[in-house]
């Protein structure tokens, strides 16, 4: 499926639920904005403060009817579930499993897509060694900020103070 077709079905799809929700719970509810940025394994989330859900566009090209029929109420449930229910209500708990229920899906929390065409993300990373023979300590950004900035980290093992040796990548899934 093309990348502007599959984002429409999801635009669609999010639309069907929310018109079967007003029906269903005879009330007026506010569409939620629709981002397609995660990347990952996540396939999904949906933040009800912000009335926004999120999607994984590499996994919803690589598994497009699943993905429009399943992770798509999923999230929407979610968002529903807060705005009926209010922000006490947990993520995947009864109220959740109910509305999902309601909407004739079974209520599973994770998805069971294969991920290995999707694209991971970079992280950058911060190596630090001490005199423990070729041991290298990993630091992120806000670790490396804070040497930099003056604060002493010391290797667990030999007691040394550790010092920067250079920067690197890694890919996270």
């Amino acid at each position: 499926m093309e990348t502007i077709e599959a984002i429409k079905c999801a635009e669609d799809k999010v639309l069907d639920v929310y018109e079967w929700a007003e029906n269903r719970y005879c009330r007026r509810l506010d569409l939620p904005q629709l981002r397609f940025d995660l990347r990952g394994l996540t396939a999904g989330l949906a933040y009800p403060v912000r009335n926004l859900i999120r999607l994984n566009l590499d996994l919803l090209r690589a598994n497009p009817e699943d993905f429009i029929e399943e992770t798509v109420p999923h999230e929407a449930a979610h968002l529903l579930t807060w705005a009926i229910n209010g922000l006490k209500a947990k993520p995947h708990g009864a109220e959740w499993k109910g509305i999902m229920r309601d909407m004739g899906r079974e209520p599973v929390v994770c998805h069971t897509y294969a991920a290995s065409r999707v694209r991971g993300r970079i992280r950058k990373v911060f190596y630090y060694a001490c005199d423990c023979a070729g041991d290298n300590h990993t630091f992120t950004v806000i670790r490396h900020k804070r040497a930099a900035a003056g604060m002493r980290y010391r290797c667990a093992t030999c007691k040394v103070a550790v010092r920067y040796v250079g920067v690197g990548v890694q890919l996270l899934f």
